[in-house]
């Protein structure tokens, strides 16, 4: 529990250990990182971490270790937490360079293997790499608008 920080501003308690690429702070245990809400939770609870389901955050704040603000539940249960919170669809669309109309400018002009129309020199035109351009040609990613 060294490793905590607490704000005079906020009632959660931020984990001010290391942290996962999510914001969730990570506890190495066991020859393993584990979540440290995880291990907050299960040992405020007396369980084993194992016993544990999903532990959900009643504050939306992944850094928090706050037991108060810490519930288990299942996926079903975080996922309609998430919806309830409108949270689901600005993930996914803040997360995206590329608008629908840019996609489909990629696909109309791609030509495999070109120095001036392929994967690459799309990528660095639109600011994404060519993994990104190429899901979008064959369709993976950016789905048809037309």
């Amino acid at each position: 529990m060294q490793r905590l920080k607490k704000s005079d501003k906020s009632p959660c308690k931020e984990w001010a250990g290391s942290r996962d690429k999510d914001g969730y702070g990570r506890v190495w245990c066991d020859g393993k990182y584990i979540r440290a809400h995880r291990l907050v939770l299960a040992k405020h609870l007396d369980v084993p971490i194992e016993s544990l389901r999903i532990v959900r955050h009643r504050c939306d704040n992944p850094g928090c270790v706050n037991v108060e603000h810490l519930l288990e539940g299942s996926v079903a249960d975080n996922n309609q937490d998430r919806a309830k919170r409108d949270r689901s669809t600005k993930l996914r669309v803040d997360r995206r360079k590329l608008t629908d109309e840019d996609a489909d400018a990629i696909r109309s002009v791609y030509v495999p293997r070109s120095r001036e129309y392929g994967a690459r020199a799309l990528g660095r035109v639109f600011g994404v790499d060519n993994a990104t351009i190429l899901n979008i040609v064959h369709g993976r990613t950016y789905t048809c608008s037309v």
